[in-house]
């Protein structure tokens, strides 16, 4: 990003990157959860808990069949420990209108979706300053420089770029190095490909220098920003169809999906 103020910027084209296909990783394919693993668990949780459970998802089939809305805003944490699987049948099965979460939930599936690991091994990396600095986070960058200059949501660029190869190819053709990967190798167990294919939102509240992506040189804050802001309006104008009812599920966002919530409900009562 180019500055012409009176301070000192960091420099970000000094940064040195790797290939991710190199990287320590603690998650793998083999640990995620799906659907068919949850069948025969034994789960030793309290019957306050099992009602509970229970409420929540009579109140999500109730309102699908009803055909009202239901949001999830999930944090990071469930993709990165492999829960990805789980919200992605729910996508497949109609259970939910849009999906939501931070930049890091995307970059986990993002991984998934590229390589089939995600979850960086962070203290081996980050003293000797390679921490995110994998190459293939310009991918990301680069999406939503393109889907920026389409006018596109954040959500709906990065699913783009893993299921539309015309959308790849342009987006990989700015970026791409003679040996990086050029497909995605794992695009069945991405959330955001889901809810591409399904036509689901899946939008994106961002903050900026909150990623790894933003590390990079490639990183663009106009087109982070102007494509995450276009999410907000996608979810906002999903909360305006509540006023009929509908479910709002918060999965380990303690902060961003209560704010976002807040906000777009302000803004649809007004």
């Amino acid at each position: 990003m180019e500055y012409k103020g009176r301070y000192k910027a960091f420099d970000a084209s000094q940064i040195e990157t790797y290939p991710v296909a190199t990287r320590s990783n603690k998650v793998k394919l083999g640990n995620l959860v799906f659907p068919k693993d949850v069948a025969g668990l034994s789960l030793d949780v309290s019957q306050q808990v099992r009602r509970d459970v229970r409420a929540v998802a009579e109140a999500v089939v109730a309102a699908r069949r009803a055909g009202k809305p239901v949001i999830l805003f999930t944090g990071a944490h469930l993709i990165k420990n492999g829960l990805g699987p789980l919200l992605l049948d729910l996508v497949e099965r109609d259970c939910v209108t849009l999906v939501a979460g931070n930049g890091a939930t995307t970059i986990h599936d993002f991984e998934l979706a590229l390589i089939g690991e995600t979850s960086e091994n962070v203290p081996a990396a980050l003293d000797k300053g390679l921490f995110g600095m994998a190459y293939e986070f310009g991918y990301i960058n680069t999406a939503l420089s393109v889907g920026n200059e389409q006018k596109l949501g954040y959500g709906e660029s990065l699913g783009r770029m893993i299921c539309d190869e015309p959308f790849r190819r342009q987006t990989l053709s700015r970026i791409a190095q003679a040996d990086s990967p050029s497909n995605f190798l794992h695009p069945e167990v991405s959330v955001l490909a889901a809810c591409y294919r399904r036509r689901v939102p899946f939008t994106v509240h961002v903050g900026i220098g909150t990623d790894v992506i933003d590390q990079h040189p490639s990183f663009d804050g106009q087109a982070k920003g102007g494509c995450s802001g276009r999410d907000f309006l996608l979810y906002t104008n999903e909360v305006t169809k509540l006023t009929e009812g509908g479910v709002v599920l918060n999965v380990g966002s303690a902060v961003t999906g209560p704010e976002v919530l807040l906000k777009a409900v302000s803004m649809a009562a007004n």
